[in-house]
């Protein structure tokens, strides 16, 4: 083999080489273009689907508080009556409740919701006497 045979080979093998590596590097830039394009094609799905669960846990508890218009709990040992907001007190009672069966006095740590007037003054009463 001649000495410029042997460089001309070795001039095509580096640039056949150099042509292979920047044909690879395209694929992967081009791979990682389409993946990140399919990861933002599903973002708003997700996205989609998050708010609408929001939504609907808004409108869930828009319907608890335009059902009910009165909280009871316990604080303290006394009965509190808050407004349907759930912050606003309305009434600190006197009624004392350690002599309460263990199952309305469960109902009143978690808070017990009252829809009405009515419904309010019975339980109030019930529990005062």
């Amino acid at each position: 083999m001649q000495p410029m045979e042997a460089d001309m080979k070795k001039t095509m093998g580096i640039c056949l080489f150099t042509v292979i590596s920047v044909l690879c590097i395209i694929g992967s830039i081009g791979m990682k273009n389409q993946l990140s394009r399919q990861k933002m094609e599903e973002k708003p799905a997700d996205t989609t689907e998050i708010q609408a669960e929001e939504e609907t846990e808004l409108a869930e508890s828009m319907q608890i508080q335009e059902a009910y218009r009165y909280l009871l709990v316990e604080e303290n040992g006394v009965l509190i009556v808050y407004e349907k907001d759930a912050k606003t007190v309305l009434l600190e009672t006197n009624i004392r409740l350690h002599g309460l069966d263990e199952e309305t006095l469960k109902q009143l740590h978690e808070g017990i919701w009252i829809t009405d007037e009515e419904e309010l003054y019975n339980f109030l009463e019930s529990y005062s006497s």
